[in-house]
């Protein structure tokens, strides 16, 4: 294969490795946006239930703890996410690169580039 099919191989499959990372990413925001917006749903159905001062608070507590644990959740998947494309990118260049120096001719040394 030359070098011009080598790249256009490699430009490919970044490409394709780039949007199926996009679209997991886009799927977990709206899954996230989902699991919020029932969440807030929830809370505020039990919002009539708090009837004194005591009882408000500890509702905004568990909210607030509970909203804190979602972003930490969502923020661990986009960067286990983020870090297997980054891991999958890696493989694909050391792979080109490689191929690329089998491939190269030999100097006039009889090194290889």
């Amino acid at each position: 294969m030359n070098l011009f099919a080598r790249q256009l191989q490699l430009g490919r499959k970044l490409f394709d490795l780039n949007a199926g990372t996009l679209r997991r990413a886009v799927e977990q925001d709206a899954e996230n946006l989902r699991k919020f917006m029932e969440l807030n749903q929830s809370f505020f159905s039990r919002l009539p239930e708090a009837r004194d001062l005591p009882s408000c608070l500890a509702l905004q507590r568990e909210y607030g703890q509970t909203v804190w644990s979602g972003a930490r959740r969502a923020a661990k998947a986009r960067g286990e996410l983020l870090r297997e494309s980054a891991g999958q990118t890696g493989e694909l260049l050391r792979g080109a690169f490689a191929a690329a120096e089998e491939s190269a001719p030999p100097r006039p040394d009889g090194t290889t580039a």
